[in-house]
């Protein structure tokens, strides 16, 4: 699922179909951007030195992909697959694809 999930128009329906789609003792991999923190903290920023109105009004989320419809953070994806009843989940960040 690498990627997939970020493009789903309807999540709540692939989250309900997952756990049939995993062969017995299979395993799903989802691989999840390291921007979250990037993302959480510039949006702090922003709200600490730009107006009110103008911050409702942006149209933009810098270091964040517009072509995916969520942002999921790492604690939410476990959550989430471990109340699938997935029990072996493992978070290991991706690399990131450019290096300095």
């Amino acid at each position: 699922m690498s990627d997939v999930i970020y493009y789903e128009p309807e999540l709540h329906k692939l989250w309900r179909i997952l756990s049939s789609l995993v062969a017995k003792n299979g395993a799903v991999i989802i691989r999840a951007p390291n921007r979250f923190p990037l993302i959480r903290f510039w949006q702090f920023i922003i709200r600490a030195i730009d107006s009110r109105a103008h911050t409702e009004m942006q149209d933009h989320i810098r270091f964040f992909n517009s072509e995916h419809l969520y942002v999921f953070s790492r604690r939410y994806l476990l959550t989430r697959l471990k109340e699938l009843g997935f029990t072996q989940v493992t978070a290991v960040p991706s690399d990131l694809l450019v290096k300095n």
